[in-house]
């Protein structure tokens, strides 16, 4: 490695620091810096780096599979990069402890190995595999002034020694600060256009659709022109005990301020929940006395954030099996649980009905004033005012299935003209929407009849998969409904149309089954990792193999391909030539590490290894030698039975005379 000393070392222990894997970075860092002290050298030769470079592609390969399968994008990126010096480790340490100080570029390109160079291009590869730790910190970052600060001293460090000489030192010392402040204020304007986009673009921008989901503020697509399209990507698998006879709603959270465009969680503060006896059992609430009543579901969620709000059928009474380390619930029941991103399988036990919330609040009864007089009027017409909360339910799903319609497209409305909102404007004129307009209407509808109503966000489940057995949900099932105060408990009422499943599934693509195989091998492939607790004896297995295969590759091939190229170089043939005694010095030179590519001549391959096999001793009688040879393969001449003679008697007291350094 041609890096100064300690800085690779550094670099190494910087990410180790960012990634927060320290016994694996300082194992590194010791190995590559014991590299400067330890004398004994290994001598690898092109053959061997190059199946060493071709392990650790095919290890890079495995890895992003491994990661896209279990964790998905973009986590899977992410951690793709963060283990990327890892992958390319055996290779670097083969430079480390090798006998040459650079390697040809043709081991890390496998395009290049078959061209034909008569002084093939070389390079060491310590700053490059310096700039591969540092974009692994970066992945790993851990967005604070901290990896700036690092960079801009590793930075300053690797660039000393290519530092002017000819210009004072002064100058050197304020530019090296200026370019990493400028390159911060950079960074910086970067990650502030970043989130301005994530707040201004339109949904499909951010990602994750309605499979992420915020506890504390709802956005909808209220008001927004346009077709309202969604995602046919698989979130949710959930096998029921039996099967579904209706729609089931997965309550995500629920919402009780509403501002006009967006909903919010504005009394509900977050309480952690204990665990049970067993390892991964959370109880919400006390088992209730009529066992028989208890259901139960096994859901396997997959999210792409950390810390994901799970998906809860109404009456949720315990979750089991649920590998993480903490849970929080809110009042307004929304539950969240500290887990990687991927798969978070749980099951769940409920009492179908009532939802587990805390009481209402005078919020919960709160109207925009904007919309106050439109809906009193409805509620006057509907004479809910006073009349009973079941028989108000009944009127105002009477009202939205009689006079509305679903629709995913929206026209340009009469919203913002006037006092008119685009609530409003469904409620009076287009009365056409989807789901966000008719929980919104409802809730709000309700409320001005004085019945306590909250804005309720989840999945639609009603989709059977013959391919996973069991009810998938899609980005596009994500729904909203109404949780309306019945009865001393929470009820969910949803008036949107049940329609509106057909509708968006009429703009499903053409390739979605594919997509759906592929979401399913990825789920099987998740399976296949062992448990907590489990023995993983198939992962051994395939692991041994692995390092079984890779002591193969790096050390059983290419001795034996070496004597295969002996044979063929002693082994004299029929064409003219063939036994020529210049093979005998081939050979030699090959048993001392230096063996010809396929498609190079005699004299390439002299050429080539000729600056860095150390001083080949008489290489003018070798020049001698080789002349004799391309005269016997090529002159049709050849040579005499005296020249025959000759030529072996001096190759023979060639190799006597020659040492050959590798």
């Amino acid at each position: 490695m041609n890096t100064p000393a300690l800085l690779l070392g550094a670099a190494i222990l910087f990410w180790g620091w960012h990634s927060g894997h320290w016994a694996i970075a300082v194992g590194c860092a010791l190995a590559f810096e014991a590299a400067r002290f330890v004398p004994r050298r290994w001598e690898f030769t092109s053959d061997r780096l190059n199946r060493i470079s071709d392990f650790s592609a095919v290890l890079a390969a495995l890895a992003g599979v491994w990661l896209y399968f279990t964790l998905g994008n973009p986590q899977a990126i992410v951690q793709f990069f963060i283990w990327l010096p890892i992958v390319f480790l055996p290779l670097a340490l083969s430079q480390a402890y090798g006998t040459h100080e650079d390697i040809e570029i043709g081991v890390i390109f496998r395009s290049l190995r078959r061209a034909r160079r008569r002084t093939p291009m070389r390079f060491n590869m310590g700053y490059a595999y310096f700039a591969l730790w540092i974009i692994a910190a970066s992945a790993a970052n851990r967005r604070d002034a901290s990896f700036e600060a690092g960079l801009i001293v590793l930075a300053a460090w690797a660039l000393w020694q290519a530092r002017p000489r000819s210009r004072p030192l002064a100058v050197w010392l304020v530019l090296v600060p200026l370019a990493g402040g400028i390159g911060y204020a950079g960074q910086v304007a970067l990650h502030d256009l970043q989130l301005w986009i994530e707040g201004n673009a339109p949904e499909w921008l951010r990602g994750e659709g309605g499979a992420n989901t915020n506890p504390y503020r709802a956005d909808t697509d209220i008001g927004a022109i346009g077709e309202l399209k969604q995602s046919e990507r698989i979130v949710l698998r959930v096998r029921p005990e039996a099967k579904l006879e209706r729609p089931l709603l997965l309550h995500r959270a629920s919402y009780d301020t509403y501002t006009g465009l967006r909903w919010l969680a504005a009394n509900a503060a977050f309480a952690p929940v204990a665990q049970a006896g067993s390892a991964g059992t959370w109880p919400l609430k006390e088992q209730p006395g009529e066992v028989q009543a208890v259901q139960k579901l096994a859901i396997i969620e997959q999210s792409g954030h950390v810390n994901p709000v799970l998906s809860l059928p109404s009456g949720s009474i315990r979750i089991e099996g649920l590998a993480a380390s903490e849970m929080k619930r809110n009042a307004l029941g929304a539950v969240q649980v500290e887990h990687r991103p991927g798969y978070v399988p749980y099951g769940v036990s409920f009492v179908p009905g009532a939802a587990v919330a805390a009481a209402p609040s005078p919020a919960d009864v709160a109207v925009p004033r904007r919309e106050a007089e439109i809906l009193n009027e409805i509620a006057g017409a509907l004479r809910l005012k006073g009349m009973d909360a079941r028989a108000a339910l009944a009127a105002v799903e009477g009202y939205f299935a009689e006079n509305f319609t679903y629709s995913t497209y929206q026209p340009r409305t009469a919203a913002g003209q006037g006092n008119a909102t685009a609530i409003a404007d469904f409620l009076q004129r287009t009365r056409s929407g989807h789901c966000e307009y008719f929980a919104t209407a409802t809730v709000l509808l309700l409320r001005s009849a004085g019945i306590p109503a909250r804005y309720a966000t989840g999945f639609s489940v009603q989709e059977w998969s013959e391919l996973e057995r069991a009810y998938v949900a899609r980005e596009r099932h994500a729904h909203s409904w109404t949780r309306a105060w019945v009865d001393g408990a929470w009820r969910d009422v949803d008036t949107t149309p049940a329609t509106w499943e057909l509708a968006e599934a009429k703009q499903a693509p053409w390739w979605s089954r594919a997509a759906d195989l592929w979401s399913w091998l990825r789920l099987r492939f998740f399976e296949l990792q062992p448990r907590e607790g489990e023995t993983p004896l198939a992962w051994f297995a395939l692991g041994a193999a692995a390092l079984a295969w890779t002591a193969w590759r790096l050390f059983g091939k290419p001795a034996r391909a070496k004597r295969e190229a002996r044979a063929s170089i002693a082994a004299p043939a029929d064409s003219p030539g063939r036994d020529s005694a210049f093979y005998r010095v081939e050979s030699h030179l090959v048993e001392r590490g230096w063996q010809r590519a396929r498609n190079e001549t005699p004299r390439e391959w002299l050429a080539r290894i000729g600056p860095y096999a150390g001083q080949l001793r008489e290489r003018g009688e070798l020049a001698a030698l080789l002349a004799f040879h391309y005269r016997l393969r090529f002159d049709p001449a050849g040579l005499t039975l005296a020249e025959r003679d000759q030529f072996s008697a001096r190759v023979d007291d060639w190799l006597k005379r020659v040492t050959c350094k590798p």
